[in-house]
């Protein structure tokens, strides 16, 4: 049975597309080389700092250079993560592998980075089908592995060849789906070579991803307990199993704190979406969830649709104090489990967008958001849901990623959102800290983030003073 348990969890993980990766000690640095001038490096294609001068002279630095140039082991934000030629300076950098610091993209001010080469052209034999390109990136790796590709990509969406993208000697590039029944073919069969991903440091010393935690004693012997401890004030007495892969919200410097090295590797800026047939992995960490989100943190992803939070009940959040003028009635909350404040929704009602709201309360003209608030509150609402709502300004990401939407907005219609403590006081009944709620929360409005004292990290580490 525990076999079968271990095998459950695995495959929840690995079910499609690039899997999710936690922790890993880096097995190798391979070449050759690349320099990309745009989008990302994954941390598995990233090099090694013992390695980056040498790939960087292979793609066109300095060759007299001898040492690097500067950089931060710990990561830097704006910075795509890795190994970096200048573009301009020709300064080589190395910004570590894998942190969620690293939100930049390959290009950004001026930083090109050095990737190992992640395709490559199979002549016999297979690709395996966990290695086959998907069809956005199909044109691009034929390019990459093939000069004499064309510049246009044949979609054959009912299978056939051997699968994957494929390069005909004459240069044809052809699509020919994953994982169909048709795709029988071997590659170079009828002079059609497959294109085909590298394995990387992702498919090679990956550590294991946590699990639950059975027990407080369970949790208390890991570095996740540390990091519990952290956010929470203690070890979390109830609610168990505890899985840490059911946060959305991560404290990223708590976790380095912590000594935690096993949960996911960020992909970057933005979710990474390698196959456009598919939605971003599930526990896939990114760092722009939200254009409302406090400074030094990351998220795990979580797919949608998202179910409608139980009326009474206390939920996760954060909140920025008012940035649009629009929360003198109403505060607006992200749901963000893993942030260690709650918010007691109360009466609540759920609606999948603003305007559905809109329409059940009469909310005719005016400030409309503020409206809403009032007219709730004067229903006898304590909060309102919103579980799809469309925001390509509060979602960065959504687009990049092909998704509609990224979270769900609570808000706390008796409440004063242009306060970050959603009241003036710094203390409300409806907001609490502590595992489950179980300690009151003295907030400091003189913060720019919703903040509990309660919270070491929020108190400490989000002392940013709102401009007025």
């Amino acid at each position: 049975m525990l076999a079968l348990v271990i095998l459950i969890q695995s495959f929840a993980l690995f079910q499609c597309g690039k899997p999710v990766v936690c922790g890993y000690d880096r097995a190798r640095s391979r070449g050759p080389y690349k320099k990309l001038t745009g989008g990302i490096c994954h941390p598995g294609y990233q090099v090694d700092k013992d390695q980056c001068l040498a790939a960087a002279k292979s793609v066109g630095a300095d060759k007299s250079k001898t040492n690097l140039d500067g950089g931060d082991d710990n990561g830097g934000a704006g910075t795509p993560g890795g190994c970096t030629i200048h573009r301009v300076h020709g300064n080589v950098e190395w910004w570590g592998v894998g942190l969620p610091k690293n939100d930049g993209s390959c290009g950004d001010y001026d930083r090109d980075c050095v990737c190992s080469q992640d395709y490559e052209l199979l002549r016999s034999g297979y690709c395996p089908l966990d290695l086959q390109v998907s069809q956005g990136f199909c044109l691009d790796a034929a390019k990459q592995v093939g000069s004499w590709a064309k510049d246009s990509l044949s979609v054959q969406s009912d299978g056939g060849g051997p699968g994957g993208c494929t390069l005909h000697q004459l240069g044809d590039v052809e699509w020919w789906g994953v994982g169909k029944p048709k795709n029988t073919d071997e590659c170079g069969a009828y002079s059609r070579y497959c294109v085909c991903r590298t394995a990387s440091d992702w498919d090679v010393g990956a550590k294991d991803c946590p699990v639950a935690f059975a027990n407080p004693s369970e949790l208390q012997a890991s570095p996740w307990g540390t990091y519990y401890k952290a956010v929470y004030g203690s070890i979390p007495n109830s609610g168990y199993p505890i899985n840490p892969l059911s946060i959305w919200m991560l404290y990223d410097d708590q976790l380095d704190k912590a000594g935690v090295h096993n949960a996911p590797i960020s992909v970057g800026a933005c979710l990474d979406k390698s196959d456009p047939d598919k939605t971003p992995e599930e526990h896939q960490r990114f760092v722009k969830a939200s254009y409302y989100q406090p400074p030094g943190v990351s998220w795990m992803w979580h797919p949608y649709p998202y179910p409608a939070l139980t009326g009474n009940s206390w939920q996760e959040v954060i909140h920025q104090a008012d940035p649009f003028g629009d929360e003198h009635f109403g505060t607006w909350f992200i749901y963000a489990p893993g942030s260690g404040i709650f918010f007691n929704v109360g009466n609540t009602k759920s609606f999948p967008e603003h305007e559905d709201a809109y329409k059940f309360f009469g909310v005719a003209g005016g400030q409309v958001n503020e409206v809403m608030s009032q007219k709730a509150a004067s229903a006898g609402y304590d909060s309102v849901q919103f579980l799809a709502h469309k925001d390509h300004i509060n979602y960065p990401c959504d687009r990049q990623a092909g998704l509609d939407y990224m979270g769900l907005e609570i808000v706390g219609v008796k409440l004063v959102g242009t306060h970050a403590c959603g009241s003036s006081t710094g203390r409300s009944p409806s907001i609490r800290a502590g595992w489950r709620a179980a300690v009151e929360c003295v907030c400091d409005n003189g913060k720019k983030f919703l903040n509990c004292q309660a919270v070491p990290n929020m108190a400490a580490e989000m002392n940013y003073t709102v401009l007025v």
